[in-house]
């Protein structure tokens, strides 16, 4: 037999199991299968892309400006995941039969410095936020819903007539995917000069206007820039198998945050508010957000691979030896 035509034959069957061991763990279109992970340790980068209603929830001085100790909140739908290959035709999350991934985040202001053109604000946990009191670290809750539940495709759940408490049950109606934040959540441990950041890269700020009340600035209009780097924190989130690589930040972010070099971070964003398209008078502003990600491989080959090409190698060499061995005649 023609050793050249085995050896095709071999790596053609090995490649077939290859597809169907993946392939298996590949079935269906839930939000974690919608990500890319990375084949080498290096990881991939996907982009998440957002759009989110916020209103102030807390205005501690009743005065109608974002101030120290005020609390942002808002709901978000993620519609569109990125991965360098795909940019500008990213995978619908929520359309056709792929899972939806929406959330709510909750941030209260720890910081206000009068900059040209605005202020510059920092951010923190808000002790409120999901109940989990004083020294918690979580800011967001992120979701994941099959496509039967909520709205259906992306961002339908975030429409111009929606009230707070219809996109508060549409954002979170899901099973949890990730809780998100400051690993260590104290304010003294992540100053960095006047803004708030950890040695784990950890941070949140955005400059712009202190007018609480956006409603007169006209639909999409840009009011404010938001930077934000945190990590996963601890919990029974189904996103958790994820092989998440912490981001080295790079020097613009840092320069943002106050940082310094080598600091790192799990997901780094950056937002673009604007005057809110929401009719409802119940949201100020709207954003559109992208979020990066870096996974890594979930499992190693796995060695129902090896095997199969263990296998499919010794099936091939029996059959060579056995059509090069001339039968003996009885």
């Amino acid at each position: 037999m023609n050793c050249k035509k085995l050896s095709s034959r071999v790596i053609a069957d090995a490649a077939l199991v290859a597809a169907l061991t993946w392939g298996a763990g590949a079935q269906g279109a839930t939000v974690a299968n919608l990500l890319t992970p990375g084949i080498t340790p290096a990881g991939q980068v996907n982009t998440i892309h957002d759009v989110t209603l916020e209103y102030l929830q807390t205005d501690l001085n009743s005065n109608g400006l974002l101030d120290v100790g005020d609390v942002i909140a808002g709901y978000i739908n993620f519609g569109q995941i990125l991965v360098p290959a795909q940019v500008g035709l990213g995978i619908p999350s929520g359309a056709l039969n792929n899972d939806e991934l929406t959330g709510m985040f909750q941030i209260k202001v720890t910081g206000k410095t009068a900059v040209t053109g605005g202020f510059s604000f920092t951010f923190g946990p808000d002790p409120n936020f999901m109940g989990q009191g004083a020294g918690g670290g979580a800011m967001a809750a992120l979701y994941s819903q099959g496509p039967g539940l909520g709205n259906g495709p992306a961002n339908s759940n975030l429409t111009t007539t929606i009230t707070r408490a219809g996109a508060q049950s549409e954002s979170t109606d899901g099973a949890l995917f990730w809780l998100l934040g400051f690993k260590n959540p104290s304010a003294a441990s992540h100053l960095v000069g006047s803004n708030v950041v950890s040695n784990d890269g950890e941070g949140w700020t955005a400059i712009g206007g202190d007018a609480i009340n956006l409603l007169s600035v006209s639909p999409g209009t840009q009011v404010g820039k938001a930077n934000f780097t945190v990590n996963v924190l601890p919990s029974a989130g189904i996103g958790n198998s994820l092989n998440l690589k912490p981001q080295t930040l790079d020097p613009i972010t840092l320069l943002l945050l106050g940082g310094s070099a080598g600091q790192t971070a799990q997901i780094v964003g950056s937002s673009t508010i604007s005057g809110t398209r929401n009719l409802t008078g119940q949201f100020a502003a709207d954003a559109t957000t992208d979020i990066t990600i870096l996974l890594a491989p979930t499992v190693p080959l796995p060695s129902a691979f090896w095997g199969g090409l263990v296998l499919l190698s010794g099936v091939g060499l029996m059959e060579w030896k056995r059509r090069r061995v001339p039968s003996m005649p009885l």
